[in-house]
């Protein structure tokens, strides 16, 4: 799960993220609801509080900016290691 505060932090912190791009990326990350159909019956409609949203173009991307401190960490260990999208 993506704590979205701290990819948010991140963004600004790590990348130079800020202004008006950052609150794009906010508003796009908050406030989003879900629920789920099958067969013709709903569940009820819940808040999404933590995660990137899945089938996105920007999911991959945010979630890489999440991780993206396992790239100065592994070396520290001798771990090789190579991040792309969802994978690690």
């Amino acid at each position: 799960m993506i704590d979205r505060a701290v990819l948010l932090k991140r963004l600004t912190y790590s990348f130079g993220v800020t202004s008006i791009v950052h609150s794009w990326i906010q508003s796009y990350l908050c406030g989003r609801t879900q629920s789920v159909c099958i067969g013709g019956h709903s569940s009820a409609v819940t808040s999404c509080s933590v995660g990137v949203l899945q089938g996105s173009v920007l999911g991959p991307l945010l979630f890489s900016i999440y991780t993206s401190p396992l790239s100065a960490i592994a070396p520290v260990y001798n771990v090789v290691q190579q991040q792309y999208a969802d994978d690690t």
